[in-house]
């Protein structure tokens, strides 16, 4: 009877790293200069949470290369936004050019809102989408008369129909009112190079609120850290055939109404609630050993 050689040793089975520890090393060799790019109103331990978090609600940011991370996270700290996917969001996107997937660092509208109140110049952004149930009533001579009321919460606002965006200055006057339809909304979704990516398909409204902002800010003073997470879209947008095709920019020009001058994915729902509750307590911790306990 043949015999079945049996090893002298085995080798013990790989231990597979959680999600926080695979984050923690994709983190640290880019730390020391995120802390030299953070703001000292931003602590180093919150970013690292914030990150820890948002990989921990979508591990497809993992699977992404780990230069396109770090540069993602080196953007996010120098405009100051967490990386949570509330202030900003680390999207992965695969590249087929160079066959695997890389992440694109997104500032979201509550990290725009936020950096506003927090600098002069314009203080207060208000960005809202309007559904075609929505009853809507604009001064066009006077921007700061805007009412904007919905059908109430259990009630079918329909379909979204446009946006709008209102900039204040710190004593609440409005200095600049940016109205866009849905068309032109779409119009400037079609020169995005992410337009058919999870940034528009999953986070549809989010990106229609920014895209109000974006276009608004071009025609409003205001402090060059603010301009800067608001434009940062910018470096996905194509704006050569399509610019030059039809001699506009949708991103800038108003060929609609005119603004009066005077705002990742794979992880299941359970997933995405779980990363909600986790995020609204990033604020609350003193450390990140109260994240991972």
């Amino acid at each position: 009877m043949n015999q079945v050689a049996i090893p002298e040793t085995v080798e013990a089975p790989k231990e597979k790293k959680s999600l926080a520890v695979a984050a923690k090393e994709v983190l640290a060799p880019a730390m020391s200069e995120i802390l030299k790019a953070l703001p000292q109103s931003l602590k180093p331990e919150k970013f690292e949470a914030a990150f820890i978090t948002a990989a921990i609600n979508n591990p497809e940011i993992l699977r992404c290369s780990a230069g396109s991370l770090r540069a993602s996270l080196l953007k996010a700290a120098a405009d100051g936004q967490l990386p949570d996917g509330r202030h900003a969001a680390l999207v992965p996107h695969y590249n087929s050019k160079k066959g695997f997937s890389e992440a694109t660092y997104i500032p979201m509208v509550k990290g725009i809102v936020n950096k506003a109140a927090a600098l002069g110049g314009v203080n207060s952004i208000t960005a809202e989408v309007v559904y075609e149930n929505d009853t809507l009533s604009m001064n066009l001579a006077d921007p700061a008369k805007t009412e904007h009321t919905f059908p109430g919460f259990n009630m079918d606002r329909g379909e979204v129909v446009g946006a709008y965006a209102i900039f204040r200055t710190k004593d609440g006057q409005v200095v600049h009112r940016e109205i866009m339809t849905k068309d032109d909304i779409e119009k400037a979704r079609n020169v995005s190079r992410m337009k058919s990516g999870t940034v528009w398909t999953k986070w549809y409204t989010e990106m229609v609120r920014k895209t109000v902002i974006r276009r608004g800010s071009k025609y409003v003073a205001m402090a060059p850290e603010l301009a800067t997470i608001i434009q940062r879209d910018d470096d996905h947008v194509d704006f050569g055939p399509r610019e030059t095709e039809e001699g506009w920019n949708p991103l800038e020009d108003k060929d609609t109404l005119e603004g009066t001058a005077t705002e990742v994915e794979g992880p299941s729902q359970d997933d995405i609630d779980a990363g909600l509750r986790m995020g609204s307590e990033i604020d609350e911790l003193p450390d990140m050993d109260a994240l991972t306990e």
